[in-house]
């Protein structure tokens, strides 16, 4: 049977061994973890979970660390993991049917990435599972590569099926501190004529909150001549979003037309593109971009990282514009789609319910907002549609509950306020009459 050792360099990374090796118990052989200095019981933990572990100084080379591992792995094959991945079920099997097939030297995987905003998910196709072999090595000190070296040894990585989830960019603060790490190491490295690490250093950029520069830099690698196409995609995505906030209403419009013509078959592109319509109140522009989202297939990821948005969250987007356009029969058959899907949050349910409210519906209207407080009873937005919808109903004193929670919660926008002083002064008027 071929022999799978699963690689892996770690600090501090205590909270998320036990579910990544739980998850590829079925592919690995053993278990090889490079420490590079934890302080939190990472080691005692991976040797309890039957890990062979080696320490190793870290010196910011990503390579050289994952270089080590490989090294010090005794199986044919080695598959290479970060600390706070979890392979998807099924996966396990995948990977030892593959390493077994023989009919490849190297396979990739499919990284999914969820990102802070519960809604983008980075994908990106990593060739991390491959044969030990002389000269089969990682390069570059950060956004380290393997590929160069299978392509050198003949061993082209074939595409499968295979999914793991990466839980590193879940937050803000991860996002960010990730952002501080690759800038401090690129920045005193990076070939300034080298695209790649040129457009890694604009992705740093953009996390830790330097975003003009990051601007200067994707501008430059797209219009590079030796950018690859998906890294000029990425770069183009990247700049309609931070566009905004930097450049005028007319540059940003330009950015977006620039990128939809080079890109035409990329889907978030155009998701990119509905988002930066939506900002800058150019709503009937945004639904045909997300339309033409739908209608395109997500991207294979082998040339680079691309963003992806699912159906259901482009679906959602959507139905929520064509709301506020007043296509509410469009934006409800949308919104239906979306809860068949299982997208069944409190903010889609008050979305759906808002819908519902505009076109006169109001028993659908309440028991959608009763569905989100069934999910969350502190749902402020819900309070407040459902305040609005009492009120509209003739149902004062229960209008006047919910407004109040909304208003205990935050919301105390004018509508909401205006709202409670007309709801007050009918109740007194009425108050008034009967006396």
């Amino acid at each position: 049977m071929t022999r799978i050792s699963l690689c892996l360099i770690a600090k501090n990374e205590a909270a998320n061994l036990r579910r990544l090796f739980d998850s590829a118990r079925g592919a690995a052989d053993e278990i090889v973890l490079v420490d590079t200095g934890s302080a939190d019981g990472t080691v005692a933990l991976a040797q309890t979970l039957g890990a062979i572990v080696h320490r190793f100084e870290w010196r910011d080379d990503f390579a050289a660390a994952k270089n080590a591992a490989i090294a010090r792995a005794s199986g044919e094959w080695a598959l290479m993991l970060d600390a706070d991945m979890e392979v998807a079920a099924g996966g396990a099997e995948k990977i030892r049917r593959a390493a077994e097939s023989g009919s490849a030297g190297s396979y990739y995987l499919n990284i999914h990435s969820p990102r802070a905003d519960g809604v983008t998910t980075e994908i990106i196709s990593q060739p991390w599972l491959f044969k030990r072999a002389p000269g089969v090595e990682f390069i570059g000190r950060v956004h380290e590569d393997i590929l160069p070296s299978l392509i050198a040894r003949k061993m082209p990585p074939q595409m499968t099926d295979i999914v793991v989830m990466h839980f590193g960019y879940m937050t803000d603060a991860a996002m960010a501190a990730r952002g501080e790490r690759d800038m401090r190491i690129l920045e005193s490295q990076a070939d300034p004529n080298d695209t790649l690490s040129q457009y890694y250093l604009a992705r740093a950029y953009v996390r830790v909150g330097r975003k003009m520069e990051a601007l200067k830099k994707l501008v430059w690698v797209i219009t590079s001549p030796s950018a690859e196409r998906r890294m000029k995609a990425n770069a183009h995505t990247m700049l309609i979003n931070l566009s905004p906030g930097l450049e005028s209403r007319e540059a940003t419009l330009r950015r977006v037309e620039d990128a939809t013509r080079a890109f035409p078959g990329d889907r978030m592109i155009w998701s990119a593109a509905a988002n930066v319509y939506v900002q800058l109140d150019r709503v009937e522009l945004a639904v045909p971009a997300m339309e033409r989202a739908l209608g395109l297939p997500r991207q294979s990821a082998a040339e680079g990282a691309v963003l992806d948005r699912s159906d259901e969250h482009l679906r959602l987007q959507l139905a929520e514009c064509l709301t506020y356009l007043g296509r509410l029969p469009e934006a409800l058959n949308h919104f239906h789609r979306v809860l068949d899907d299982g997208l069944r949050t409190p903010d889609v349910y008050c979305s759906f319910g808002l819908a519902h409210s505009l076109m006169g519906n109001h028993a659908e209207a309440e028991m959608a907002f009763d569905t989100a407080l069934g999910i969350d009873p502190s749902h402020a937005d819900a309070h407040r549609q459902l305040g609005f919808l009492c009120a509209e109903t003739n149902r004062p004193a229960q209008a006047l509950t919910h407004f109040n929670i909304a208003v205990a919660a935050g919301h105390n926008d004018p509508d909401l306020l205006q709202a409670i002083r007309y709801v007050k002064a009918q109740t007194q008027t009425s108050q008034n009459g009967h006396a």
